[in-house]
């Protein structure tokens, strides 16, 4: 099913009304996410359909994501890029809560190898947010912060750090004891 490009745009200027002081919520950026699950996943069947049809025409000549959906610049392509970037913001703030009660039991362990034991329970969940504060602290603004820049729209979405405090803090404490205090050198070598 192909969807009109009036549809992106009009789904892409709601995402920029939500927030009147430029930074957004998570619960905001949830709502909207929900609202445009159906055209994300018309889009993405789209896209891959001409995916297919491009490759058996070049005898499976593999394709970047981007051709095949549409023009280069495009409503059709900046949606999908928006919400990809911001599904992949949530899907990182959905630890939230877990890395909360990890933080709470890492301050009851006074013992070296319980706090081994913690570290090697919560290494894939360290190791996976390495890039976190690369990726989108904004120690300008104070913010997590994203740019989102296709087609001729920008948004640029900044999200207060206190939505991201516990992650934040999970990464305070396993940054050090992973990977300067070494506590796992054995899983190291």
């Amino acid at each position: 099913m192909f969807i009109l490009p009036e549809v992106y745009t009009k789904a892409i200027t709601e995402f920029k009304s939500i927030s009147d002081n430029s930074f957004y919520s998570i619960i905001e950026i949830e709502n909207w996410l929900n609202n445009h699950h159906n055209t994300q996943i018309e889009t993405s069947k789209y896209r891959d359909d001409l995916r297919q049809k491009v490759a058996k025409q070049n005898d499976g000549l593999i394709i970047s994501s981007s051709i095949g959906l549409c023009e280069k610049e495009s409503p059709q392509l900046y949606f999908v890029e928006l919400y990809e970037s911001l599904n992949k913001i949530l899907s990182i703030h959905k630890h939230e809560n877990y890395l909360k009660n990890q933080l709470i039991e890492l301050k009851k362990l006074t013992d070296l190898n319980l706090k081994k034991n913690w570290l090697k329970k919560n290494k894939e969940i360290g190791i996976d947010l390495i890039c976190f504060r690369i990726d989108y602290l904004n120690p300008e603004k104070k913010c997590i912060s994203l740019k989102i820049q296709s087609y001729d729209m920008s948004v640029d979405v900044n999200i207060l750090l206190s939505e991201f405090e516990n992650i934040i803090a999970f990464l305070e404490v396993f940054n050090p004891l992973y990977w300067k205090d070494n506590l796992l050198e054995e899983d190291l070598d």
